[in-house]
């Protein structure tokens, strides 16, 4: 087939919009989903004979080819991680046989044009890195198999492969309680990171009261996806006087207070120690390198690429979750508090 020939052929888009539904209701009508009304089925099997559209190869889950959804780097709800996860996909799908098809978005909710590139591109399952796949990809009227790879997943329809938040953060604050710091400032995400943020503060309090340590309140501070934001919060802290000998946070945040404590002469680890949650690649490169709480992320993708393979060949029909257990990826961001807060 010529290349002209390719651009005139009528897609998805286009019958959709002669039968007046969604892009989402004509992948179900080509997959034969139960879901969809006689009265609709049939408006859109006459749009695609007037259009003449011939049903993709997708629908025999045959193309061999794999959509990963991945949003921008500085949408609000972007999970951090999401760019090593993705050099990770790219090599493992290789490997595996399959054809990478990368569909961008501008945030975790700009989904609108995703049932267009899963059908035009035929593919036959979908990866979700650091976001939970659309509602149109979950649950009993999905359409395509999809799972979703990351720090979190909070649909409950959701097939996932997720890193053990709760007890990596537990391991993080036990370890700088065992070690003496009792003025710890967490960092926790929100943004549509609210569910890790919870789980780092349930660690948190909770090491906290095993061990007797009283709770200061201006010690937890939410914070947005933002270096910035982060880094003038732990800068307001410290003009108002507040001590603190450790911080634990999200990566992007911990990049933040870094750039503050040397803003203010502050050296780390003498007089701060600094733990992320989540491992980046550049926190190694810092100096000091960056102490992180970290899954192993040739694990996590394996994981998510056995479950999506599950998915396809019909051997997980309910979502089924993959969590792996977080680490401690010791640098030189850790020391013993000193005799005297900051």
């Amino acid at each position: 087939m010529s290349s002209q020939t390719q651009k005139s052929r009528p897609g998805v888009r286009q019958v959709a919009e002669l039968a007046n539904v969604s892009i989402a209701t004509i992948s179900r009508v080509i997959n034969n989903s139960q879901c969809v009304r006689p009265q609709t089925r049939l408006r859109v099997l006459e749009a695609m004979a007037e259009l003449n559209y011939h049903v993709p190869r997708y629908a025999a889950r045959r193309s061999g080819r794999v959509a990963v959804l991945v949003a921008d780097a500085g949408a609000v709800g972007y999970q951090p991680g999401s760019e090593a996860l993705m050099d990770v996909v790219k090599q493992r799908l290789g490997e595996s046989g399959y054809e990478l098809v990368t569909v961008p978005l501008a945030s975790p909710r700009s989904t609108e044009h995703v049932p267009e590139a899963v059908v035009d591109n035929e593919v036959c399952g979908i990866l979700a890195l650091g976001m939970d796949p659309p509602p149109f990809l979950t649950g009993p009227t999905s359409f395509v198999p999809s799972v979703a790879i990351g720090i979190t997943a909070t649909h409950g329809d959701t097939s996932a492969a997720v890193s053990d938040n709760a007890r990596g953060a537990a391991t993080a604050i036990r370890e700088l309680l065992r070690i003496g710091h009792r003025r710890v400032l967490l960092l926790r995400p929100g943004c549509g990171l609210d569910d890790l943020g919870t789980q780092m503060q349930n660690a948190y309090d909770h090491e906290h009261r095993a061990l007797g340590v009283p709770i200061d309140d201006r010690l937890i501070c939410e914070c947005p996806c933002s270096v910035a934001w982060a880094a003038e919060k732990v800068h307001l802290l410290l003009s108002r006087g507040v001590s603190f000998t450790a911080i634990y946070g999200h990566y992007r945040a911990i990049v933040g207070a870094r750039q503050a404590l040397a803003r203010s002469g502050i050296a780390v680890p003498r007089q701060v120690s600094l733990i992320a949650h989540w491992d980046a690649p550049y926190l190694a490169d810092l100096h000091p390198a960056v102490d992180a709480i970290a899954v192993n992320t040739r694990e996590l993708v394996a994981s998510g690429l056995e479950l999506l393979e599950g998915r396809m060949i019909g051997r997980y029909r309910d979502p089924v979750r993959a969590v792996l257990p977080m680490k401690h990826v010791t640098r030189d961001t850790v020391a013993e508090p000193p005799a005297a807060k900051v």
